[in-house]
């Protein structure tokens, strides 16, 4: 199957896309801040709203464990909480000279992430330049170019020469390439990325022992990563072990709980309704399957729904969830950016270290 790839024009007009939405970065003395509450934080006299992430970011920064925080709020109250972590704050800056970077939503000024030198983030008009070297250097193809409202990009690429077949397994063949992604959250990583030839479906590997997280773009961050895309090359662009997961993978049955997890996955990444994601997933069939034998699956605890057999291999749902994600579909509207969301969920399903009934084994007396 001819691999589908985006025109030079198209790759240009996504990166000025994603540079253009990308967050607003701002580096500052962690002096200059002060927590007015756990939402929201005063810099240089103006109040400025923060996320969950960017208060756990803060207490990070501080070295406070999560734990001690939480009793001291318990005993204290929430106000002397407040009081508590801005005395942290005034000794840590004057002692050390702490630095920090406000990462904000550019729409809605919301500081989404506060991080310290340690985790840097990087910005999309360097990631981009990164990624294009390299895609460059190596003769990637790029299959899609995804960017998301919050500045999040991920581009998928294929190697000419990355394919490879699964043996033994009919129509189990791939071609081996790379993604990059730059996101608020964990920055700019290098992904394994597999597109299954029989149906174009991409899958990105965050689990998989060739992924890359970098820091910085200092030199030494980037002679790693170097060596790390010499070994790739020289496997194929074949992530070590994956002949094996798939075999692994098509021979073990989804749990319910399995099944259900894709389906949220599928639902909370795009706006299709739960009807319309039974045509990739068949939830509801298996729901009333059970219900048929006189069980209630909405009274399944975690425990059970891990338990229980459904029709579909672990094999069968991450495809089916690379499908979802890697085409259009007539009624369904998918964001550029919730398509590598979904990527990213079915390479983790894969990639479980351990999949729910995988050490199964039918009781020999019943029929």
């Amino acid at each position: 199957m001819e691999t589908t790839t985006i025109s030079a024009s198209i790759f240009e007009a996504k990166a000025k896309e994603a540079i253009e939405t990308q967050p607003l970065r701002r580096q500052i003395s962690l002096s200059e801040i002060e927590l007015i509450g756990k939402n929201s934080i005063s810099v240089e006299g103006q109040e400025l709203y923060i996320t969950d992430g960017a208060f756990k970011d803060l207490i990070e920064v501080l070295k406070v464990p999560k734990a001690f925080l939480n009793r001291f709020k318990d005993v204290f109250g929430e106000e002397n909480q407040k009081t508590f972590i801005n005395r942290l704050r005034e000794s840590a800056s004057v002692a050390k000279g702490i630095e920090v970077t406000l990462i904000a939503d550019p729409k809605t000024r919301k500081v989404s992430r506060m991080l310290g030198a340690d985790k840097a983030l990087i910005s999309n008009d360097s990631a981009v330049d990164f990624a294009r070297r390299y895609i460059d250097s190596y003769g990637l193809d790029v299959n899609s170019f995804n960017v998301d409202t919050n500045g999040s990009f991920s581009i998928n690429t294929t190697s000419p020469t990355g394919y490879f077949s699964v043996k033994g397994l009919k129509d189990e063949s791939f071609q081996g390439g790379v993604t990059f992604t730059n996101t608020p959250e964990r920055g700019l990583e290098i992904l394994p990325y597999l597109q299954r030839l029989i149906c174009a479906n991409g899958m990105i590997g965050r689990q998989m022992a060739e992924s890359y997280r970098l820091n910085s773009l200092s030199q030494e961050a980037i002679e790693k990563f170097n060596e790390q895309m010499l070994q790739l090359q020289a496997m194929n662009f074949t992530p070590m072990g994956f002949s094996d997961r798939i075999h692994k993978a098509a021979e073990t049955m989804a749990s319910f709980r399995e099944m259900q997890s894709a389906v949220a996955n599928l639902l909370s990444n795009s706006k299709a309704s739960y009807d319309q994601v039974q045509k990739w997933i068949p939830l509801q069939s298996v729901k009333d399957q059970y219900t048929r034998t006189g069980y209630d699956t909405n009274r399944f605890t975690t425990v059970q729904g891990k338990n229980a057999l459904t029709n579909m291999s672990i094999n069968d749902l991450y495809n089916a969830m690379t499908n979802f994600a890697s085409h259009d579909h007539k009624g369904i509207e998918i964001e550029d950016g919730k398509r590598s969301t979904i990527m990213v969920g079915a390479g983790n399903l894969l990639w479980k270290p351990a999949y729910d009934v995988e050490n199964f084994i039918p009781s020999p007396f019943y029929n």
